[in-house]
């Protein structure tokens, strides 16, 4: 069930009015048997995986929490790390370890050739699973308290809102919420509808008109030719542009629809994106995107592997460990991990030009005598170096992606005429593409904490008439569903 589809808009007004017709205390009853509901829609078979997810944590949890000393805790830590996570490897990433296998064997010159199986990744099993092993973690280092209501807890896990794309939650943040009384509050409402519009606005108006240009310049190209052999690198340039503001509209507009249904009953998440595309160097951006997933990583892997230490060599592989693992964590593809190293890289670059150039400078006396970059120009500059690597993130292969920077770079490959940049679609879909981006960029002058008052209503019709009006008519699925 899509959050695009029209059995969602059936589904989440039903639930919302069977909601506040409860009696308060059995309606996490109500929301776990939805949240199980939706989630079945897409296959019944994966209500096992979540359940077995749920109830390894859960009593895993329970045992920890009657232990005091910690270290008597870690076997029951590593036991729900190893189920858990087990899953989750061999549902993802099974068929890829083959496939590395084969290629590698196929480099030393032996005749491999791995099995073939047909695993269906689960839908949302990289969150959920995430999600529920931040409780684990959490327990273990008695940073929050086991939830002994398994009914509640397993609402934690399964919360239809954020369960199949995000954001992360904690248990300190929403199971509090899960417990608490709620009634319906006018202001409230309203402002979860303003979010859930923003959030198809950003899905309907932008990603799914980019998607149609991205598309074509990855897949289709003329005369039967692949895409990417068949464009320039004009075109080539505007299908990273294009596909890195299309990503982040499909995901970041997901997670708004996310938080404004959450709103409509009471229940705040956090905010999974703050305009990242206004940040001014690597480590702003990545503190702006994906937010419950980068402060997942920072908080599980990168401090316990010791974070930012007085040695620059530690320090640098721990920010390219933690990058390349959230590349592998996106997709089971060396694409991603080729384009969060590359994002690594440039943490670890301005990690070293903190610490060894401006210390130099500022021991010297030079920081105050170099010009200051003029911040539309860092703003630019790092907009168009991730365009650029996330060429890798949707390229259908590495060979694929290669060809497309390729041309990019190569000044012999643009030509620029009309039809190698709107191609197929027309002057028309290229014009709505480029108007849909300038409505985004006048939506990042809306502050983040939406307070409209009287003008609300007004507002959120502007919205939908906007999205009448502008917004793809076709269903596409949300880019994050495979991940």
């Amino acid at each position: 069930m899509l959050f695009n589809s029209f059995e969602f808009l059936l589904f989440l007004p039903a639930t919302v009015v069977l909601y506040y017709l409860l009696p308060w205390r059995v309606r996490w009853i109500l929301l776990l048997f939805a949240s199980y509901l939706f989630y079945a829609s897409w296959d019944p078979k994966y209500l096992l995986l979540i359940m077995v997810t749920t109830a390894t944590t859960w009593y895993a949890g329970g045992r920890m929490a009657a232990i005091k000393d910690k270290e008597k805790r870690k076997p029951w830590l590593l036991g729900s790390l190893l189920v858990n996570l087990g899953l989750l490897i061999y549902f993802k990433y099974t068929n890829f370890a083959f496939e590395s296998l084969e290629q590698i064997t196929q480099l030393i010159g032996m005749d491999y050739h791995a099995p073939e199986l047909k695993l269906l990744l689960p839908v949302g099993i990289s969150f959920y699973t995430f999600q529920s092993l931040s409780y684990s973690i959490d327990i273990y280092y008695g940073r929050t308290r086991h939830e002994k209501h398994f009914g509640l807890y397993a609402l934690f896990v399964a919360y239809f809102p954020q369960l199949v794309m995000g954001p992360i939650e904690r248990s300190n943040n929403l199971l509090p919420q899960l417990k608490r009384e709620q009634f319906v509050e006018y202001d409230r409402m309203v402002q979860g509808l303003c979010k859930i519009g923003q959030g198809f606005f950003k899905k309907l108006v932008v990603a799914d008109r980019l998607k149609l240009y991205v598309d074509e310049v990855h897949f289709l190209g003329d005369s039967g030719v692949s895409g990417p052999l068949a464009v320039d690198g004009v075109a080539a340039l505007i299908s990273a542009f294009f596909f890195a503001i299309q990503m982040y509209c499909d995901f970041s507009g997901y997670s708004d629809i996310a938080i404004g249904t959450s709103r409509l009953m009471g229940v705040e998440l956090m905010e999974n994106f703050k305009k990242p595309f206004l940040a001014r160097n690597i480590s702003d951006f990545w503190v702006r995107w994906h937010i419950s997933l980068t402060t997942w990583f920072m908080d599980y892997v990168f401090v316990p592997m010791g974070g930012y230490t007085p040695s620059l060599f530690r320090t640098s592989v721990n920010l390219l460990i933690v990058a390349m693992v959230t590349g592998i964590w996106h997709g089971a593809s060396w694409t991603f991990v080729i384009a969060f190293g590359f994002m690594g890289v440039l943490m670890v670059s301005r990690v070293l030009y903190i610490m060894i150039v401006e210390k130099w400078l500022k021991a010297n006396n030079l920081d105050s005598k170099l010009p200051s970059i003029p911040g539309w120009v860092q703003i630019l500059s790092l907009f168009v170096t991730f365009a650029l690597s996330t060429t890798y993130i949707r390229a259908s292969s590495i060979q694929s992606a290669h060809i497309l920077l390729g041309k990019i770079f190569q000044p012999g490959d643009w030509i620029l005429t009309v039809q190698n940049i709107v191609l197929k679609n027309g002057q028309f879909e290229f014009g709505l593409c480029l108007f849909s981006i300038f409505l985004l960029f006048l939506s990042y002058l809306v502050p983040f904490n939406l307070k409209l008052g009287r003008y609300s209503l007004a507002y959120l019709m502007g919205i939908f008439l906007v999205i009448y009006l502008f917004g793809y008519d076709g269903s596409t699925d949300f880019f994050y569903f495979q991940f």
